[in-house]
């Protein structure tokens, strides 16, 4: 009797069984990853198992690359894989958000980048890095009356419109001179990055909620307050309340980190492993 051979549809439903396995094998990887292993290891070292994984980079056009090569140092600073991964995320920004030109404000490209890099740079050491605290960016080329405080606002976060609301001429002049500590667009999106860290229960919002609440103990602790305020190192509006000091502390990270880290080296570390910068 001559041997029998599997059938192209006997073939065709080993094939499916093997690929239906495979699909049933990584799906309760990713769930034991994500659901089991990734909390143990938060819990432990305090930061998430991996940053990075696009299966597809988005990238952006030469035009917009060259903005963020112009005008965002820390982009530069960045080896060309992690550039690769602050485009992709600065693209994925501007999909998920709406802009919005008031009293006859033309988005450019440059407002687009510039506005979607302070965000990215922000929130790059964490892998979930989209909020869903605020949905739109509404940018006045300069000063403007708040719908908050009826006065006049550089910028804000305003939760209740899920918005945030700059001034352009002064988001711009955060980036002019990168080193006195005055950033708007650091400034404001730390306010909602401080919302969703301490609403949210995903990895990254857990780490910053933890090491948020570390910072603030010690910095209130009677003679470190003292210090901070006699050093004169962090203008005095920091200390208007827990929001506003969070969000100066910030600035001075990212404009001043060598100072910084000089000057108050534990809170500089606290401040790092609290947005997961490596």
């Amino acid at each position: 009797m001559l041997p029998s051979y599997p059938t192209t549809m006997e073939n065709s439903y080993t094939l499916l069984a093997v690929l239906i396995w495979l699909a049933i094998g990584f799906y309760f990887g990713l769930f034991f990853i994500n659901r089991i292993l990734e909390p143990l290891y938060i819990y432990i070292f305090r930061r998430p198992i991996y940053l990075y994984w696009y299966p597809v980079i988005k990238k952006l056009s030469p035009e917009r690359q060259k903005i963020l090569t112009d005008n965002v140092p820390f982009y530069r600073r960045l080896s060309p894989q992690h550039k690769k991964y602050f485009e992709h995320r600065v693209v994925g920004f501007l999909e998920s958000y709406q802009f919005y030109g008031k009293n006859e404000l033309v988005v450019t490209d440059e407002i687009y980048v510039m506005i979607a890099s302070a965000y990215v740079m922000l929130t790059f050491g964490m892998r979930l890095f989209k909020t869903n605290v605020f949905n739109k960016i509404i940018i006045y080329p300069d000063s403007y009356q708040s719908t908050i405080s009826n006065k006049l606002h550089n910028g804000e976060f305003n939760p209740q419109l899920k918005a945030i609301v700059f001034s352009w001429n002064h988001f711009k002049r955060g980036y002019l001179k990168g080193d006195d500590n005055l950033n708007l667009g650091i400034h404001e999106f730390t306010h909602a990055l401080h919302q969703h860290g301490l609403r949210r229960g995903d990895q990254s919002a857990i780490i910053f909620a933890d090491r948020y609440a570390r910072i603030m103990k010690e910095v209130k602790h009677p003679p470190n307050a003292q210090r901070l305020i006699d050093s004169e190192y962090f203008r005095i509006y920091a200390y208007t309340n827990d929001y506003e000091f969070l969000a100066v502390i910030l600035e001075h990270f990212f404009e001043t980190p060598h100072v910084f880290e000089k000057e108050f080296p534990q809170l500089f570390q606290n401040v790092k492993r609290m947005i997961n910068y490596r």
